[in-house]
């Protein structure tokens, strides 16, 4: 695992392409290992070489423009909202940026997406995790995901397991969040779930 490790700190800060075809070379003997990253100076992020996603992140290859973009844009003090948080990698990242002065509340659904979310959250006093999804009303919602790859979850039935999990009204949950909406623009940044979904979040009492 020492070999392991020396190869993602080389690899994951090299501007490179082909990242993540080497991480799956590099970790297909490795499915079962415990996994981290390092996106930033003194953080952590706790992966699973089972998960193809969190392959990508382990090479520093998940997201390499969104990721940059999202450093350049966070500062410290910042309130971060991650809805649909995975297990954590862009809540993380925010909360190293955002500093103890900050507050980075991060929400998932999916129970083994939620507890590695937890803990990569668990390294910061100033962030927090909610197992829930995000949506215009309070109620339950069905999220569609695979076994197999627990972070692609959809509210669209094109998945495997169909599972229903509670839904929070982001404005009930937190009485700030209206004078937070009348605050500077950089008050906040909230990272939106599955962009490409057309349908909106629906939710039943």
């Amino acid at each position: 695992m020492r070999t392991l490790d020396t190869f993602q700190r080389i690899l994951e800060p090299l501007p490179i392409r082909g990242k993540g075809r080497l991480a799956e070379v590099l970790l297909a003997r490795h499915r079962s290992a415990e996994l981290s990253s390092r996106p930033l100076p003194g953080v952590r992020v706790f992966l699973r070489a089972s998960e193809r996603i969190e392959r990508l992140m382990w090479a520093g290859a998940y997201e390499r423009d969104l990721v940059e973009l999202f450093k350049r844009s966070v500062r410290p003090g910042m309130t971060v909202l991650d809805v649909g948080a995975n297990i954590g990698y862009f809540s993380t990242i925010a909360a190293g940026l955002v500093g103890s002065h900050g507050r980075v509340h991060a929400f998932e659904p999916v129970p083994s997406c939620f507890a590695r979310l937890e803990r990569n959250l668990s390294q910061f006093g100033w962030a927090w995790a909610h197992r829930s999804a995000v949506g215009d009303k309070s109620g339950v919602a069905t999220v569609h995901f695979k076994e197999s790859e627990s972070g692609w979850g959809s509210l669209k039935r094109d998945a495997i397991q169909p599972a229903i999990y509670p839904v929070l009204n982001i404005p009930l949950a937190f009485p700030g969040m209206d004078r937070m909406r009348k605050a500077p623009a950089t008050a906040a940044i909230i990272i939106a779930a599955r962009p490409a979904e057309k349908e909106p979040v629906r939710v039943s009492k």
